[in-house]
Parts: structure tokens; C-alpha cells; sequence
């Protein structure tokens, strides 16, 4: 059986949290006008994870087994 390497899950939670915490805060605090660029990020990273998942689920109906990765 064939491996699939994607990231690991772990990794775009990590962003997000990351984001969503301390970015966001600064940026509202600091910097207003980016608050909107720091929104549409976490808005891509949620739906880079959502897709991830989509190919996962297909990969693993094709027999593939998936191998997440830190790096």
C-alpha cells in the first residue's frame, strides 16, 4: 500500500491559533486597517484544511494511506 505525504493537522491548528489569539489581537489593537488581511489568512488556512481532508477521504478510498507530516 502506497503512502500519501500531506501536512500534519496539527500544523494548520497550530497557525490558526496562532492567528486567531495573538495576530489578531495585536492587529486590532495596533494596526485596524490589516485586521481584514489577518481575517481573509485564517479564512484560507480553514479552507486549506478543508480541502486537505476532502483529498484525504478520496486518497483513502483509492486505497492510498495517509502519512502526515511535521515537515
Amino acid at each position: 500500500m502506497q503512502h500519501m505525504p500531506v501536512p500534519a493537522p496539527i500544523l494548520y491548528e497550530t497557525l490558526l491559533a496562532l492567528l486567531e489569539q495573538q495576530t489578531m489581537d495585536r492587529a486590532t489593537r495596533e494596526d485596524p486597517k490589516s485586521v481584514s488581511q489577518v481575517q481573509e489568512v485564517i479564512r484560507t488556512l480553514r479552507k486549506a484544511l478543508a480541502l486537505q481532508k476532502q483529498m484525504e477521504e478520496h486518497w483513502t478510498t483509492q486505497g492510498f494511506l495517509i502519512d502526515h507530516r511535521w515537515s
